[in-house]
């Protein structure tokens, strides 16, 4: 009986481990682009911003052109073709702090009634 659980643990820890080494591979070739999934010669995904589960927004290079197009699970729409000059960084701090400002102004016009 003590047989049957020690080889039990022994291919449940065996069974981790692929698992993990099948996720740090696929993350290593799959998603950096290096099987051709997702690698263009003309084409660069800048940014996504994800709106839910199957709605974001992408800024995909194009040339010297960036398009920011509306992604959903039906359909594809491009929204405006913006110069890369007209891109700014918003840091982390910066979106804390429009976070901030609204939440701010939405209990403080709580209070205020």
């Amino acid at each position: 009986m003590d047989d049957y659980i020690i080889q039990a643990i022994f291919g449940l820890i065996l069974f981790i481990i692929i698992m993990y080494a099948a996720k740090y591979l696929y993350k290593k070739t799959a998603l950096s682009g290096k099987t051709g999934f997702g690698r263009s010669r003309y084409m660069k995904s800048v940014d996504k911003l994800v709106l839910s589960n199957d709605k974001w927004l992408e800024i995909v290079e194009v040339g010297e052109e960036l398009i920011i197009i509306g992604i959903t699970q039906n359909n594809i729409s491009i929204l405006r073709t913006i110069e890369g000059k007209e891109l700014c960084d918003v840091s982390d701090n910066e979106r804390k702090n429009v976070f901030s400002g609204i939440l701010e102004k939405y209990l403080f016009k709580k209070e205020k009634h």
